[in-house]
């Protein structure tokens, strides 16, 4: 047993970071093994809605001036190892086949958040391949939308690794849940294989271009050839465009230059708990209101 489970790590380890090489068990992968041993544990015996909790990423629309989104974060805050990356626990509940019952606790999160703010504010939830190709989980967030009994103003976002499992199976799962009212986007374009086809064919009201390119806008020519024809083929199509990873001002300059409107990334805020994206919203809020004043004038 012992020489399987070795044999299975040092696999799995050398299909993510050694491709084309031989990988040897070592002490080093020991300690990671049983590291990992110990946070699957705590996971299957973890309660979801005490140690699941969410976080806020704002999605600001520049020519708006104001965040009109924001994207959950699940994080994990086990009492038992504490804190753990989604990094970490997300490919393994995928793994252990528990990443629907983590999606589910996120939505219902999610949605009670939602109840509270502006109906000009949206969340978006990521959904994993598992979840989009499993019809019982679908349901399950369906029936969680219609138990919270309020229009949903809570997205989703798919990647295209997650279509590309079964696409038909994907594709119905999407249509049941913009039955809800929800919009669905494409996380991280231009990193899949087969991205213009997927635009095509799925129900998409969102592109969110990959980091990788915003990264390199600033000093890569073919980043910035990228960007722009994706841009233009949103508009043409008639949906949205969301650039992710922004951290600098020559970034943002590049993309306003390109077009770019709606940013999410570090320079526009990092990720926040409820209570400081509730205060955020409210100072907006209050700012548009203060604006509005002195254009249209006070009552009274």
């Amino acid at each position: 047993d012992t020489l399987y489970d070795r044999a299975d790590y040092v696999t799995w380890v050398a299909k993510r970071e050694a491709r084309g090489r031989a990988l040897v068990f070592s002490q080093e992968h020991a300690s990671q093994l049983g590291q990992v041993r110990r946070m699957e544990h705590a996971l299957h015996c973890a309660d979801l809605d005490a140690e699941i909790h969410i976080l806020f990423q704002p999605q600001f629309d520049v020519a708006m001036n104001r965040t009109t989104g924001y994207e959950v974060l699940a994080r994990w805050r086990s009492p038992i190892i504490g804190d753990v990356s989604p990094v970490d626990f997300i490919p393994m509940a995928e793994r252990l086949d528990m990443i629907n019952k983590i999606t589910q606790t996120v939505v219902r999160k999610a949605l009670a958040v939602s109840a509270k703010l502006p109906k000009s504010i949206r969340l978006s939830v990521n959904l994993s391949a598992n979840d989009l190709a499993s019809t019982t989980a679908v349901a399950a967030i369906v029936a969680q939308v219609h138990k919270a009994g309020t229009p949903c103003r809570v997205d989703f976002e798919i990647t295209e690794t997650a279509v590309m499992r079964d696409f038909e199976q994907a594709s119905q799962g999407l249509v049941a849940l913009l039955a809800l009212g929800s919009r669905i986007a494409l996380d991280d374009f231009g990193t899949g294989h087969s991205s213009l086809t997927h635009v095509q064919k799925l129900p998409l009201d969102r592109i969110k271009i990959d980091r990788s390119f915003v990264k390199e806008v600033t000093i890569d020519p073919t980043s910035r050839a990228i960007i722009k024809t994706t841009i233009e083929l949103c508009r043409n199509l008639g949906i949205s465009c969301v650039f992710e990873g922004i951290e600098t001002e020559q970034q943002l300059d590049a993309l306003l230059e390109l077009g770019g409107t709606v940013m999410q990334g570090y320079l526009f805020g990092r990720p926040m708990s409820e209570t400081a994206m509730l205060e955020q919203v409210a100072r907006e809020r209050k700012g548009w209101q203060d604006r509005r004043d002195v254009i249209f004038g006070t009552a009274g």
